[in-house]
C-alpha cells in the first residue's frame, strides 16, 4: 500500500530517488517486501507492523491503539462468549421453571435504566383533587379494561418507569368525574406519554371490534363510534412524531389511528359516514391533526365531531395564539359531546392564553404545574457568548466546530428562512454534513431532512422556529442559538430540544450588540434554572414592555450571515419577489377593496399558518 503511494507520486512525470530516500522508503516497506499489498491474516500482524513505526511518524498513535484494539477485541470476544453462555443457562432455567424469557430480559433491562428524576408537582383546582399514580402497576390496574398488551409495548420500547408528570396527569384524566386538565411542564419531562397512556385506557377497545358487533345487530354504545379522540398539534412535523408514538403503543391491537393529511382526508371523512349494509360508521380511535386542515373539514361540514369524547391540544399556548386561534376555536365548538374531556399541555403558558384556556375547561379544570412555571429545564448547561457582529458569530461557530464543542448531532437555530439558507451554504462549503428545515421547503423535503438527522446521515441541522416545539431528538447534545431568540418562550423551547428524558445537554446562545437590550431577560431564565450567569448581565437595564412587544412582532434587522458586503444578485432577487408579492396583493383585492392575507416571502411568520403543505 505504501509502494502504491510512491507510484502515485511518480505518475505526474516525476521520479522517486530510492537511494536518496532509502531510510524513508524502508520505513514504509519493511524488510524489502514486494510492492504488492499483503493481506493481513490476523489482528496480531497489524499490531506487529504498527509497533515498528517511529514515534515521529505515528501521527494517529497507531502503535498504542493497535495494541489496545487487539487486547480489547480479545477481551470483548471472551466477555461476549461468557455472556452468551450465562444467558443460555438462564433461559434453560427459566424454561424448566415455566417462566417466560421475555419477562426475565425485561427485568434485566429495567435494572439498567436510571430512575426518573424527582419532579416537584403542584395541583390546583376544585376539591377534591385527583390522586396521582406512582408506578405503572398502580396505573395499569386502575382500569378494569386494561390488558397486558400496553405493558408489553412499554417494556418493548424501553419504558419501565412512570414519571411524576405522567402519574399526575393520568390521575386527573382517569378521575371518575372526567376532569379537564391544563398541564404546564418543562421540555423533555414526559408530557406526551402523560396523555397518551390514559387515553388508551379510556378508549378501552378499538372501534373495529365494536364495529363488528354493530354489524351483527348489536346496538351501538356511546363513545364507541365516530371520531373518538383528537390530538391537535401546531406543525406537521410534530404531528408525525406523535402519530408514530401512538403506533408504538397500539402494537398488537387493531386500533384505528390516522394522521390527517391531504392523502388521508377522504378516509377520515368516510369514517364518519354510514356505509351501505351498515347502521353505524366505522369510526376512528385517535385522529392526529394540525389546525388548518382539521378546521377546513369541519367548516365545510364534511366532518362531524359530535361523537368526540377526548380533545387534546398539545403546545396549547401556540394553538391559543393569534395565528392558530381562528382555526382552533371552531374545532373546539364543534365538539359538542356532553361528556367531552379536554386536556391542554405546554412547556410555557403566558397569561393571555392561560386565561382563554380556563374559559374552555369545565369548572376551570385541574391545573398541573411541574417545577416553576415558564422555566427552562435544569438538565441543560446554558451559556451566553458575545460575538460582536455577524462576522464574529460565524467565526465563533466555526471555532466551536473545530474545537469539538459541537459534537454531532447538533441543532442550530436562526430567525428567518433566508438566514437558514445562507448559513447552510456557508457550512456546506466547510465540508460539514448539514441539513436545513424551514417552512419554504416542501413537506417531503422537511421529512427527509428530519429523517436523515435522526439516522445520523446529517450531523448538523439548521432550523427556524418551525422545529423549536415538541420535536424529540434524544441524541442531540448541543443546541446553538445562532440568532438571539425573540422571546423567553422561544428560548425555553429551543434549548428544550436537548437534555430530554433526564439526559444532559448544552445550549450556546450567540449575541451581538443589537441583542444587548434583551440579554437580561434570558439571563434571568438561566439563573432560575441554576446556570452560571455573569453579574453584569443581571445588572443591565430591563427592556420596556413596548420593546418586548416590538421584538415579539418583528425580529432584529441583521446583516447577512457572515457580515459580507452587499450582494447585488440577492438584492435583485428580493426586489423581484417584492414586485411579485405586490402584484398578487393588487389582484387579490375584493370588490370592497379588501385584501386577502398572504404569507410573506422569506420571513418565518408565514409558517405559523399551517405546516401541512
Amino acid at each position: 500500500m505504501a509502494s502504491s503511494s510512491f507510484q502515485l507520486l511518480s505518475m505526474g512525470g516525476t521520479s522517486f530517488n530510492k537511494r536518496k530516500f532509502e531510510r524513508e522508503h524502508a520505513l514504509f516497506n519493511k524488510n524489502g517486501s514486494s510492492s504488492k499489498p499483503r493481506k493481513n491474516t490476523s489482528h496480531g500482524n497489524t499490531a506487529f507492523q504498527s509497533e515498528h513505526l517511529p514515534t515521529e511518524l505515528d501521527f494517529f498513535a497507531s502503535t498504542t491503539a493497535a495494541a489496545e484494539h487487539t487486547a480489547a477485541q480479545s477481551s470483548q470476544k471472551s466477555t461476549t462468549t461468557n455472556k452468551r453462555t450465562r444467558q443460555a443457562h438462564k433461559h434453560e432455567a427459566d424454561a424448566a421453571s415455566g417462566s417466560e424469557s421475555e419477562t426475565s430480559s425485561s427485568e434485566e433491562e429495567q435494572d439498567d435504566l436510571p430512575a426518573p428524576p424527582v419532579q416537584k408537582i403542584s395541583l390546583s383546582g376544585p376539591t377534591p383533587l385527583p390522586r396521582s399514580f406512582k408506578t405503572f402497576d398502580d396505573f395499569l390496574t386502575s382500569s378494569k379494561t386494561s390488558d397486558d398488551s400496553l405493558r408489553h409495548n412499554l417494556r418493548k420500547h424501553g419504558i419501565h418507569h412512570l414519571w411524576g408528570v405522567q402519574g399526575a396527569v393520568a390521575g386527573a384524566l382517569l378521575d371518575p368525574h372526567s376532569r379537564d386538565v391544563m398541564v404546564i411542564a418543562p421540555t423533555g419531562s414526559g408530557k406526551t406519554l402523560s396523555y397518551l397512556l390514559p387515553l388508551m385506557l379510556r378508549l378501552s377497545k378499538p372501534c373495529r371490534s365494536t364495529f363488528r358487533l354493530f354489524k351483527n345487530g348489536d346496538s351501538p354504545t356511546a363513545g364507541e363510534q365516530g371520531i373518538r379522540s383528537i390530538i391537535v398539534l401546531p406543525t406537521h412535523e410534530l404531528a408525525l412524531q406523535i402519530y408514530n408514538e401512538v403506533l408504538k403503543l397500539c402494537e398488537g391491537h387493531a386500533w384505528r389511528t390516522i394522521l390527517l393529511e391531504k392523502s388521508t382526508e377522504k378516509a377520515v371523512v368516510d369514517s364518519t359516514r354510514v356505509d351501505e349494509g351498515s347502521s353505524v360508521p366505522l369510526g376512528i380511535d385517535i385522529l392526529v391533526a394540525t389546525p388548518e386542515r382539521l378546521h377546513k373539514l369541519v367548516d365545510s361540514g364534511n366532518l362531524q365531531l359530535h361523537e368526540t369524547r377526548y380533545l387534546i391540544l398539545d403546545e396549547a399556548d401556540r394553538l391559543l395564539g393569534s395565528d392558530f386561534l381562528p382555526q382552533v376555536e371552531p374545532v373546539v365548538k364543534a365538539c359538542t359531546n356532553a361528556h367531552l374531556q379536554k386536556c391542554l399541555l405546554s412547556a410555557t403558558m403566558e397569561a393571555g392564553p392561560e386565561a382563554l384556556a380556563r374559559c374552555w375547561l369545565r369548572d376551570e379544570g385541574v391545573r398541573i404545574v411541574v417545577g416553576l412555571k415558564d422555566a427552562a429545564t435544569t438538565t441543560v448547561e446554558q451559556k451566553l457568548q458575545f460575538c460582536g457582529s455577524e462576522i464574529g458569530k460565524l467565526m465563533a461557530l466555526r471555532n466551536d466546530i473545530a474545537a469539538g464543542a459541537l459534537p454531532p448531532p447538533a441543532l442550530i437555530f436562526v430567525q428567518s428562512i433566508e438566514r437558514a439558507d445562507d448559513l447552510y451554504k456557508e457550512l456546506v462549503m466547510d465540508g460539514l454534513r448539514v441539513g436545513v428545515v424551514h417552512s419554504n421547503r416542501t413537506k417531503a423535503k422537511r421529512e427527509e431532512a428530519v429523517r436523515d438527522f435522526r439516522e445520523g446521515k446529517t450531523w448538523v441541522l439548521i432550523v427556524t422556529e418551525l422545529m423549536a416545539r415538541g420535536l424529540d431528538f434524544k441524541g442531540v447534545e448541543v443546541v446553538v442559538n445562532y440568532d438571539f431568540p425573540q422571546t423567553v418562550q422561544s428560548y425555553i423551547h429551543r434549548i428544550g430540544r436537548t437534555g430530554r428524558a433526564g439526559r444532559t445537554g448544552r445550549a450556546i446562545t450567540y449575541f451581538t450588540l443589537e441583542d444587548g437590550p434583551y440579554i437580561r431577560t434570558i439571563a434571568n431564565v438561566m439563573k432560575t434554572a441554576g446556570a452560571q450567569v455573569e453579574p453584569w448581565m443581571l445588572n443591565m437595564p430591563k427592556p420596556s414592555k413596548n420593546m418586548k412587544r416590538a421584538r415579539k412582532m418583528k425580529p432584529v434587522d441583521r446583516k447577512e450571515v457572515g457580515g459580507g458586503g452587499k450582494n447585488p444578485i440577492k438584492g435583485d432577487v428580493k426586489r423581484k419577489h417584492a414586485m411579485i408579492e405586490a402584484s398578487i396583493k393588487r389582484k387579490s383585492k375584493g370588490p370592497q377593496g379588501t385584501v386577502r392575507s398572504t404569507g410573506t416571502q422569506g420571513s418565518e411568520p408565514a409558517l405559523q399558518i399551517d405546516m401541512d403543505e
